[in-house]
């Protein structure tokens, strides 16, 4: 099985603690944001019928350096 690096752009994240979108152009931002996540979930799922591993990385995870490079290697070990 291959192996692929996905990221996420975490501010809307649902458990991203700081989440936030901005007041202005409210309706274009939450129309954009939608069409990102479900392009990124068609991209995943477009990836695991072709038999590829998904690793994601939050980009608000990034700085748990540490942690976040045992995980990938975990990932990539398996």
């Amino acid at each position: 099985m291959e192996d692929h690096l996905y990221d996420r752009f975490c501010r809307r994240h649902q458990r991203f603690r700081k989440a936030m979108t901005r007041n202005t152009h409210r309706e274009f931002r939450d129309e954009k944001f939608r069409r990102n996540v479900l392009r990124g979930e068609a991209v995943e799922a477009a990836l695991r019928n072709m038999g590829w591993e998904v690793f994601v990385v939050l980009e608000c995870k990034t700085h748990q350096s540490t942690k976040l490079l045992g995980r990938l290697l975990a990932f990539l070990d398996d």
